[in-house]
């Protein structure tokens, strides 16, 4: 009965092995072999307690030499697939959730970043602001305007003037309206005196025949740059400017020096009335 029983095992094993996949066919092998040696032991074993349990009910005291080992019993058929997920384990104890700080990083370098736009423009500040103080005041400037005038003046044929030869003074024998600054002349009506230094404009009219130049001493020295001249009869006008540098220095109109002829004056020149040859100095500066 044992025998038999020993027999089915060795069937179910081998049926276990029948159908399997090439890596489990790897597995049974192995296992074949390990199989087939624990086979041959069990079957010796079993062998011998069959045989002795024989030998016991027959109260036979000898025992006969060991048979040869049978043959390998059929592959059993496969068990079933246990299961193959454990049951889940019980959750663990919750770890501690923030751990220490650890310590600050270096610094990183500076990175380069692309340029913002232009920010809104800014409200308008106050336009205007605290009144400063009153600056300290100014020197009083030179007075404008004319600062000082005289007329002079000779009556042709009435005043007897002559002939009035290159380089000599013209006579402007009498006064007319006068004011400002002191502007006054000699007995002859030749010379006059600037009272004061200044800027000053001197302006001569006479009746001529002709090629004639007239131009301005300054202290008995010509001055190039007043020369006036006519080429033919008429009326000759001067208007120059002069600068003097210290006061009661004195001027006069001549015939000037490169004239081509001396003067003649021009009697009742133009009606019956005497002629007039006239002098206007007048102060600016």
């Amino acid at each position: 009965m044992q025998h038999s029983n020993f027999k089915n095992l060795l069937l179910f094993f081998s049926l276990s092995f029948a159908s399997l996949s090439p890596q489990q066919e790897n597995w049974q092998t192995s296992a074949d072999s390990a199989m087939q040696d624990i086979t041959e032991q069990a079957v010796v074993v079993a062998y011998d307690k069959t045989i002795r349990a024989r030998c016991n009910d027959c109260g036979c005291k000898e025992q006969g030499q060991r048979g040869l080992p049978g043959a390998t019993g059929a592959t059993g058929i496969p068990g079933a697939t246990g299961s193959s997920v454990g049951v889940t384990g019980a959750t663990g104890v919750t770890g501690t959730a923030i751990g220490a700080t650890g310590m600050t990083g270096a610094t990183g370098m500076t990175g380069v970043g692309i340029i913002g736009a232009t920010g809104a423009t800014g409200a308008t500040g106050t336009t205007i602001g605290a009144t400063g103080m009153t600056g300290v005041t100014g020197m009083t400037g030179a007075a404008g305007g004319l600062l000082g005038y005289a007329m002079f003046y000779s009556l042709i044929p009435n005043d007897g003037i002559g002939i009035i030869a290159q380089s000599s003074p013209i006579p402007f024998k009498h006064a007319g309206p006068f004011g400002g600054t002191a502007i006054t002349s000699n007995s002859a009506g030749t010379l006059f005196t600037l009272a004061a230094a200044g800027t000053y404009e001197i302006i001569w009219q006479a009746t001529q025949t002709g090629s004639i130049q007239f131009d301005v001493f300054v202290n008995g020295t010509e001055q190039s740059s007043t020369v006036a001249g006519r080429g033919s009869n008429g009326q000759l006008v001067g208007d120059v400017l002069i600068q003097t540098t210290a006061a009661n220095q004195t001027i006069s109109v001549n015939v000037a020096s490169a004239s081509l002829s001396v003067f003649a004056p021009v009697s009742n020149a133009g009606g019956g009335s005497p002629g007039t040859m006239t002098l206007v100095i007048i102060r600016w500066s």
